[in-house]
């Protein structure tokens, strides 16, 4: 993801840099390769029922409403 990073720190582009940071601490980590700056990602949680919105980003709210009505408050 464009905005992967600790809390409160800037994005990273890198995926070597991302594995360095997070590898153990997520689920799964996709390599797209070097990314570009662009608008933050939007971070779900995925359960079996349907998915928490954790943080909106480039993808809205609303656009996932569209296509799920299963967001869990």
């Amino acid at each position: 993801a464009t905005s992967a990073n600790i809390s409160g720190e800037g994005h990273i582009a890198d995926p070597e840099k991302v594995k360095e940071i997070f590898n153990g601490k997520v689920g799964m980590i996709i390599d797209a390769g070097m990314l570009k700056a662009s608008a933050p990602s939007t971070l779900i949680d995925i359960f079996p029922n349907g998915y928490k919105i954790l943080r909106e980003g480039a993808i809205s709210r609303k656009e996932l409403m569209e296509v799920s009505a299963n967001i869990i408050s």
